[in-house]
Formats: C-alpha cells, structure tokens, sequence
C-alpha cells in the first residue's frame, strides 16, 4: 500500500492547485493592468480587443493587425487568442498532473505580451 501511495504522489509544481493559483493571479494582473491603461475602447469591440491584450493576448494582437488592420481583424485577433488561451488552459488541467509545457506556454505569452504593452505604453508617451 506505502509503495502505491509513493507513486501517486505528485511534486507540487505540476498539481493543478498550483497553476490554478499561478493563472489566478495572471487573471487579476491583467485585469488591473486593463484598468490601469485606462480602460480605453467605449465599444464592445474596443473593451474586448483591450481585455483580451492585457490578458495577454498582445502578439497576437501586433501580428494580426499586420494581417488585417481594422477592427473586424482586431475582434479575429481576440478570438484567436481566447481560442488558443482556452485551449491551454484545458491542456493544462486536463489530467491530474499537470505537464508543464502549456501552463509554461500560457505564462510565458502572458508576460511577453504584458512586456510588449508597457514598452508600446513608454514609447507613446
């Protein structure tokens, strides 16, 4: 029974409870970062498309906006990385021990988009 119970445990860093706290304060970071900006965009689609940058989706933003620069480009931009963050976060809890390439993926995005939003905010002014 001891040995069964040594291979079922799990180191703390790939249990759920973990990255659930770690996505947790990623969530309130970019929620306050989006209040901090300002709150811009008076549409839906400009409170999305700002949301969903200070959540993290700021590359996806840049590059879609290279591709299609107009505001239905800038909502497919924020589908596109509300798709692509769903479908880590998903991968990340899908098991009881979590493998450690999508929440690392998930926060790595996270916080070059964070880097590249503050950059474009000190470069503007």
């Amino acid at each position: 029974m001891d040995e069964l119970q040594l291979n079922t445990k799990i180191p703390w860093y790939r249990t759920r409870k973990f990255w659930a706290i770690i996505f947790g304060l990623l969530f309130a970071w970019g929620i306050f970062f989006y209040f901090f900006i300002g709150a811009p965009g008076r549409s839906f689609g400009g409170i999305f498309y700002y949301l969903t940058s200070s959540l993290g989706g700021a590359i996806f933003g840049i590059i879609g906006n290279k591709i299609i620069p107009s505001d239905a480009g800038r909502m497919l931009d924020s589908l596109v990385y509300l798709l692509f963050a769903f479908f880590l976060t998903y991968k990340t809890f899908d098991k009881k021990a979590v493998q450690l390439f999508y929440p690392l993926l998930f926060t790595i995005n996270f916080l070059v988009s964070a880097i590249v939003i503050i950059l474009l905010l000190g470069a503007a002014g």
